[in-house]
């Protein structure tokens, strides 16, 4: 009967219109967690630490040549609490690489020239502490005797050669 007819084709249109809705929503959704995910991607750039020696390093970057130096990472009040969290060091992969192990030092920024961009000299240096300097000495000692192992100093072009990449030998 056309009553009946009628009311199918509504309760019909009604699904067809609401399954439009919801994949709509989930379109949306996606498309934001999407352009979410490549904003951030897009403003983190890392640097990859190779360690082939038989040493734990505590790392640290630095826009400056010495350890310490005013403006560096290692003033910020996240390096100067270590003497009071040493042990919580060993879980950072960005600052703690053991021995014939991989780490990594991340930036904010889309490429390496945007990590270079605050360097005044267009160099970064990497200092590379042994754990057993680190964890027996206070953090001011370390940086007052620049009690480092090994410094390595690049530039933009220079890390560009490696692919970003640095090997610790």
């Amino acid at each position: 009967t056309p009553l009946y007819s009628s009311a199918a084709s509504d309760v019909y249109k009604r699904q067809y219109v609401d399954m439009i809705k919801i994949t709509k929503k989930a379109l949306y959704t996606l498309v934001a967690l999407f352009l979410l995910n490549s904003c951030y991607m897009d403003y983190v750039y890392s640097i990859r630490v190779i360690n082939y020696t038989d040493k734990n390093y505590v790392t640290y970057d630095s826009y400056y040549d010495s350890l310490g130096a005013y403006c560096d990472s290692l003033n910020s009040k996240f390096y100067k609490g270590y003497d009071e969290n040493k042990s919580n060091i060993i879980g950072l992969n960005d600052h703690y690489i053991n021995r014939k192990d991989n780490g990594r030092f991340s930036y904010p920024a889309k490429s390496i020239e945007g990590v270079f961009s605050y360097s005044p000299d267009g160099k970064i240096r990497f200092y590379f502490i042994t754990d057993s300097v680190f964890f027996n000495n206070p953090w001011d000692t370390i940086v007052k005797y620049q009690m480092y192992d090994k410094k390595l100093t690049y530039t933009a072009k220079e890390l560009k050669l490696s692919d970003g990449i640095i090997e610790v030998r």
